[in-house]
């Protein structure tokens, strides 16, 4: 998978909210479930919509949408961060302009789990794209 270029679905055991543009998790919002909700859904740089209660596999969170209003304004490129992972995951993703991503935030052990689809320009329409991966996550069962 080449970033940018390529549909996506991702599973990440922890996640935090990123620090603005380090690659490092922040060190103003809490490394909670409730913490990186808080800081996605009210952060200016990202448009957010469809946030629902979910439940996935036999975890309890919550699934949005995420789509890119303004870039972070850092050095490397157009983007946005949306999260990083913490131990033992290791990542930063963010959005970009015309690249959204429908995000499942659920509640695991003491994390936060991601379950990240992205929909890529030039790939499949967002709907479908969606639609294909739905039954996927459907299909997903945690161990707690």
């Amino acid at each position: 998978m080449h970033p940018g270029t390529s549909d996506f679905l991702g599973v990440y055991t922890s996640v935090v909210a990123p620090d603005l543009c380090t690659g490092q998790p922040s060190e103003t919002v809490h490394h909670t479930f409730d913490g990186l909700v808080g800081w996605i859904t009210s952060n200016p740089r990202l448009k957010v919509t469809n946030v629902r209660d979910v439940s996935v596999g036999g975890l309890d969170g919550v699934v949005m949408d995420v789509a890119m209003v303004r870039t972070d304004g850092c050095p490397e490129g157009a983007f946005a961060d949306v999260l990083v992972g913490s131990f033992p995951s290791s990542l930063v993703h963010s959005v970009m302009k015309d690249y959204p991503l429908r995000i499942f935030l659920l509640h695991y052990r003491s994390h936060t789990l991601a379950i990240e689809l992205a929909d890529a320009p030039g790939g499949s329409k967002y709907k479908e794209w969606w639609d294909a991966a739905g039954p996927v996550v459907d299909s997903f069962r945690f161990t707690t």
